[in-house]
């Protein structure tokens, strides 16, 4: 492929058929299929792919390190390398090399409405943060990755058959069905076991079985664990704190709470992160519940607006005064993925929207994303997504105009579905038959109301069902059971929406929270608002010198993050403790205090 041609996003088309995409968890229990992804990710990561046993060499052994150094031959694109893809997400801000760009379209341009800015960039980069675009432009990126995984694993799957050693169709089978794994980090488990192993440790030990009957143990690196630079690229800048330091212009890999000392070796802190995971998982979990709790488009609010307010942290359908009116109660998707960076990355790669897409959990934390997205509008009738005319892209990006109108067919730069067009966000939606082919769906979700398969037909009232049964699984209805008397209520209705309880039919329940509205570029980058004893808000913001055009305009226009932070259920409980008598009244006292004294840290 010449580095003039682009290269096609189709995910793994080649493969003839849909597979369901496996949380980590179970690809590990598929040894096959894992080998390949751990093998095929190293390979596009640009790092050697030895296998280490204490084993005698075995002719099972010999054709395996065969196959994967034959697969490790250079790309036939360079764009499709690890690095290259992480850099689409934010730095060096340079055009992604699978979308090259003829003429002049990035020449300075006096009479092109993106150079009549303050400052304009140059390059400002595909961000879609605070944007409707946000879940269908974060699709064809994941599965850019899964594509280039794919095709390593077909080599590796091709070679190892042709060994003729190993049974006909074991290794094509397990890499026609490989697509990218998931890691649920709303599970109900993450409370307590924090962090998978598999996504922290330096190396993989793995049982290799031959047709015999044969179990060599190997270990590989772990690609999963960080990203090894070959070379850092333009523009990352090493940025001291006072209470934490951030030295992306001196770390030669990715890390995860790195070291605030400049001269300490380079590692990533897994115990804070678990720390802070274990700490925060009860609040994540309620806040993806809430996803699945926002009106039904029947009520007078629009289903356009519905998803304006699921789809992102900003309000993109009240532009002019980008000002949150809308349920208190319910967190944005963008919002809860906001905080889960800060939590993985902490003063590190993950926890910077410029240097995230480097470090590997990235897309597991995203082809998450991806997954509650696929479920949140497979319960949602199809009403619920963008009309025509209902959005504006203010804040611009290297592709949209500022002030540019969104459409469902507005293109996802730089993904491309053939040479001539872009994916749109009509073609990133739903997995049912007559959708456009995407090739992946997700393992269905087993619910008290039955198991929620977004890839099969269901009437409306059979995803009305499942939007309940969701909310339970993600421990909604489960936490709120749990409060006292005093402390239960039918939810009301609020202005011109209609409460959960009547939407729903999770009756006597009630959730304690604080609405969040901040302006996004408050500070010098991300920062988190945090409440003693409760959870953080995440601002998910780029430094003021980033290059990004969309931040750099919303940093212009003062752009406000809503948000919610949830009160675990265990907390009023104790609080419960002062009310006296069963089913009276919180004290009016404690609700002025606690907004009076709660938010202290930032």
């Amino acid at each position: 492929m010449s580095l003039e041609s682009p290269v096609i996003i189709t995910g793994r088309k080649d493969t003839g058929g849909t597979y369901p995409r496996l949380s980590i968890a179970d690809l590990q229990k598929e040894p096959d299929q894992f080998l390949l992804f751990i093998v095929s990710f190293l390979i596009i990561q640009g790092r050697v792919a030895n296998i280490s046993t204490a084993a005698e060499p075995h002719h099972a052994l010999v054709a395996l390190q065969e196959a994967i150094d034959a697969a490790s031959a250079p790309r036939d694109s360079p764009a499709m390398l690890y690095q290259s893809l992480g850099g689409i997400h934010g730095l060096p801000y340079q055009e992604w090399a699978g979308d090259p760009k003829a003429g002049k379209n990035t020449d300075y341009d006096a009479n092109n409405l993106r150079d009549m800015n303050a400052r304009p960039p140059r390059f400002g980069g595909y961000c879609n943060h605070g944007s409707v675009l946000f879940p269908t432009w974060h699709r064809p990126y994941v599965m850019a990755i899964e594509q280039s995984i794919g095709e390593i694993a077909d080599r590796v799957a091709y070679k190892l058959e042709h060994s003729q050693k190993f049974q006909p169709q074991r290794w094509s089978d397990a890499a026609k069905r490989l697509r990218f794994p998931w890691w649920d980090w709303a599970a109900e488990d993450v409370a307590t076991n924090g962090l998978p192993t598999v996504l922290s440790c330096g190396s993989i030990s793995y049982n290799f079985t031959d047709d015999t009957g044969g179990v060599f143990v190997l270990t590989l690196e772990n690609p999963l664990s960080f990203y090894p630079f070959k070379g850092l690229p333009p523009g990352f800048k090493n940025k001291p704190g006072r209470t934490a330091s951030s030295w992306f212009g001196t770390w030669m890999r990715t890390v995860r709470y790195g070291p605030n000392d400049p001269q300490a070796p380079i590692d990533s802190d897994t115990d804070t992160l678990n720390q802070k995971l274990k700490a925060e998982a009860e609040c994540i979990r309620h806040r993806t519940a809430t996803l699945f709790a926002l009106p039904r488009p029947d009520v007078k609010i629009t289903g356009t607006r519905i998803f304006d307010e699921f789809s992102n942290h900003t309000t993109e359908s009240n532009t002019k005064q980008d000002v949150y009116t809308g349920e208190p109660e319910i967190d944005s998707l963008e919002g809860v993925h906001d905080s889960m960076h800060d939590v993985l990355g902490g003063n590190g790669h993950m926890g910077d929207p410029d240097y995230a897409g480097f470090d590997p959990i990235f897309f597991l934390h995203h082809c998450n994303v991806d997954r509650l997205y696929a479920l949140w509008e497979y319960v949602y009738p199809d009403d619920c997504f963008m009309d025509e005319e209902s959005f504006t892209q203010n804040h611009g990006t290297y592709n949209l105009v500022y002030s540019e109108g969104v459409a469902p067919r507005t293109s996802l730069w730089p993904f491309r579905t053939d040479p001539d067009n872009y994916w749109t966000s009509d073609q990133a939606r739903r997995f049912e038959e007559n959708d456009y082919p995407k090739y992946y769906t997700y393992p269905p979700v087993r619910t008290v109301n039955g198991d929620v398969n977004v890839s099969a037909p269901a009437s409306v009232e059979e995803r009305e069902l499942y939007r309940e049964g969701l909310q339970t699984y993600y421990g909604l209805e489960k936490s709120l059971a749990k409060l006292p008397e005093g402390f239960s209520r039918q939810i009301s209705s609020s202005g011109s929406r209609v409460g959960i309880a009547n939407l729903y039919a999770i009756q006597d329940m009630a959730r304690t929270v604080i609405s969040i509205q901040t302006p996004e570029y408050a500070f010098d980058g991300p920062y988190s608002i945090q409440l003693h004893y409760t959870i953080r808000k995440t601002i998910f913001a780029r430094q003021p010198e980033s290059d990004c055009a969309n931040c750099k305009k919303k940093r212009a226009l003062g752009t406000l993050i809503h948000g919610i932070i949830i009160i675990p259920p265990r907390i009023i409980k104790e609080i419960r403790g002062i009310v006296k008598e069963p089913g009276s009244a919180l004290p009016t006292s404690f609700a002025d205090e606690l907004k009076a004294e709660s938010m202290q840290r930032f």
